[in-house]
């Protein structure tokens, strides 16, 4: 899986609902852009799908995305 591309389009989509997150805090998009640019480095594959989940699972909470939205984004990022 391209696990850096899934994050990607998942802040993507973080940046288009924007007005959804909180405008501080761990779960806001600046945090996400923050996560984006350090997972570029040299990250284990694990910590990076740990990231992706919790990216996902933040833009669900907030209403962002739907599950199927967050399954499309991993489909389409598959091996």
């Amino acid at each position: 899986m391209n696990t850096v591309g899934a994050i990607e389009d998942s802040v993507n989509l973080a940046r288009r609902e924007r007005a959804l997150l909180p405008k501080e805090g761990p779960t806001s998009l600046s945090h996400f852009e923050e996560m984006l640019d350090e997972v570029k480095g040299p990250f284990s594959e694990g910590k990076r799908n740990r990231w992706l989940g919790y990216i996902q699972g933040a833009l669900v909470a907030h209403g962002c995305a739907s599950l199927e939205d967050v399954k499309r984004i991993n489909r389409n990022h598959a091996a």
